[in-house]
């Protein structure tokens, strides 16, 4: 009876030491859990989503997350967080300045602007946010709320330097630029990043990497003019407004931008446009995109789908609506789709006007939840825009694309598509169903396009570093040691003439020319002197 006794005072002893232990490795995640923040603009669903999986991720490593929402507009549905992650604190600030709809005119969407349209469009655009951050720093009990909550690390936006102002003032010094796509064009400027336009073009262009001449001088005279842009509409109106009411002293943002320590990236370097890149630079692309992340399809998407031989998904996300395009675009869709009986079509569409006459294979849903669709088994093709995360959701489900680009950086991220073999661009000015079926004809019955998705997406999957891994890593990392000096190259020091060696090639050249000069000049001196006692001997006789 002891030994029995003494037995389950023993078993009794271990399992008080296991929940001793599994208690303490519990309490030391919270001992090493960082604060950490999110300014998550509303811009459109894709930028509040990327966001929100970033957060879902720090959250789940032990971190303590808040996403501050930054309501700059007014949407008809308006850009909500969703998460299942209960730790993740929400803070709405609310800086209304618009509502989108009579900024974005859904209609030119699907139209083909001409340059000064363009230029108008994005000149409208650009104002907003200027006007948005004048609200921002002007809410001294939102700024004084946050800096009590004393950040270790804090996201800011990639669209303009409001909030990595805000977040100097709040005194956060390990701050990470967070660029919801490929590395902005302006950020890689401020950074130091070398962009060659010989094969670099603007992302807001429609350019190859293989240009022409012609398309070199475009993409040269874009460069040119990117930065001059975003200077004067973005960075110079947001520089007033912190020496207004912050500080008369506030450094320039331009200086708080280039010592940034950390920039993130929402691409993987396996598919994006291969570029000089620094070590401060953290590609992330893809985090939250796993097939582990799929959820299961419910309700009627499921009965579809399992009825389906094939699917076809197209979407256009959430600043365009399929319901705005031209009518004639949607009768050369519906009948195009209509030819491929083997296949059933899921589209996001708003409206019902054309329920009546939609072919039987055709479905639509006011929203789509994309990502579980393309990672269906039984998905072949998904039809898009072109925004950079329904592109990086298809790479990740290894689905073949065609985009069709509307405004932005779609028609950058179509050439990134084609140029890897993952699809084809259908492009606004060419769409008819003779078109749209040639197009599909091709993506769908090479057998080339799927196997091309395939690998990358085995690639992607067989990488030595998961995105979320790094992310993580780099953002404890980062919340450890604060700044990261070593990584700021010395090119943020630098004038334009010193950066690019002007005042050296023109050095040198002055050298090469003055030497010239010299050996001309004494080469000449010479020839006289031969040609003086040559001509008198020749008058001798």
């Amino acid at each position: 009876m002891d030994a029995c006794q003494s037995v389950e005072i023993a078993g009794n002893g271990c399992v008080m030491l296991v929940s001793y232990f599994a208690t303490l490795i519990w309490l030391v995640q919270f001992v090493y859990a960082y604060k950490i923040v999110l300014f998550v603009p509303n811009i459109a669903q894709s930028q509040v989503i990327f966001n929100v999986r970033i957060a879902e991720k720090l959250a789940t490593a032990g971190h303590n997350v808040t996403l501050v929402l930054l309501k700059m507009f007014e949407f008809d549905k308006e850009k909500e967080v969703q998460t299942n992650v209960n730790s993740i604190k929400v803070l709405p600030w609310e800086m209304y300045v618009l509502d989108w709809s009579s900024a974005a005119r859904p209609e030119r969407n699907f139209k083909e602007l001409t340059f000064w349209e363009a230029r108008k469009d994005i000149s409208v655009k650009l104002q907003l946010f200027p006007a948005a951050c004048e609200k921002m720093v002007q809410n001294r009990e939102f700024i004084e709320r946050l800096r009590v909550e004393r950040f270790d690390v804090a996201f800011a936006p990639m669209f303009d330097l409001c909030t990595a102002g805000i977040i100097k003032h709040l005194g956060i010094e390990a701050w990470i630029w967070l660029n919801t796509g490929r590395i902005m064009d302006y950020v890689a400027y401020y950074i130091g990043l070398p962009s060659p336009p010989s094969y670099l073009p603007p992302m807001m262009s429609d350019l190859p990497k293989n240009m022409t001449f012609i398309q070199r001088v475009k993409s040269f005279l874009g460069w040119a003019i990117t930065i001059p842009i975003y200077k004067k509409s973005i960075v110079a109106p947001e520089n007033a407004l912190f020496r207004k009411y912050i500080d008369a002293d506030f450094p320039d943002l331009i200086e708080v931008a280039r010592r940034c320590p950390l920039i993130m990236v929402n691409s993987d370097e396996l598919y994006d446009q291969a570029r000089p890149v620094f070590h401060k630079v953290i590609y992330i692309g893809g985090t939250g995109m796993n097939q582990d992340d799929r959820k299961t399809l419910q309700g009627d998407l499921k009965k579809i789908a399992d009825k389906a031989t094939n699917i076809v998904v197209m979407t256009m996300g959430s600043h365009a609506q399929l319901s705005d395009m031209p009518s004639e675009w949607k009768t050369a869709f519906m009948n195009a789709f209509g030819k491929f009986n083997d296949h059933d079509f899921l589209i996001r569409y708003e409206s019902d006007d054309l329920e009546r006459v939609k072919p039987g294979n055709v479905h639509f849903y006011k929203w789509l939840p994309q990502n579980d669709l393309l990672q269906h088994s039984k998905t072949r093709l998904l039809i898009t825009h072109g925004g950079y995360n329904s592109v990086q959701e298809a790479i990740h489900a290894g689905i073949p694309l065609i985009t069709m680009p509307l405004f932005g950086d779609q028609f950058s991220n179509g050439h990134i598509v084609e140029s890897h073999g993952l699809g084809r661009i259908l492009r606004k000015n060419e769409i008819n169903e003779q078109r749209i079926v040639e197009t599909l004809s091709a993506v769908l019955k090479d057998p080339q396009y799927k196997k091309t998705a395939e690998r990358m997406q085995r690639m992607i999957q067989r990488k030595p570093e998961r995105p979320e891994d790094r992310l993580v890593a780099w953002t404890e990392f980062l919340a450890e040691f604060k700044t990261l000096d070593g990584l700021i190259p010395y090119a943020i020091h630098l004038g334009f003439i010193q950066y690019h060696c002007l005042d050296v090639i023109a050095f040198l050249a002055l050298c090469v020319t003055v030497t010239a000069g010299v050996i001309f000049w004494l080469i000449k001196l010479l020839i006289r002197a031969v040609k003086i006692p040559f001509s008198r001997k020749q008058k001798t006789h």
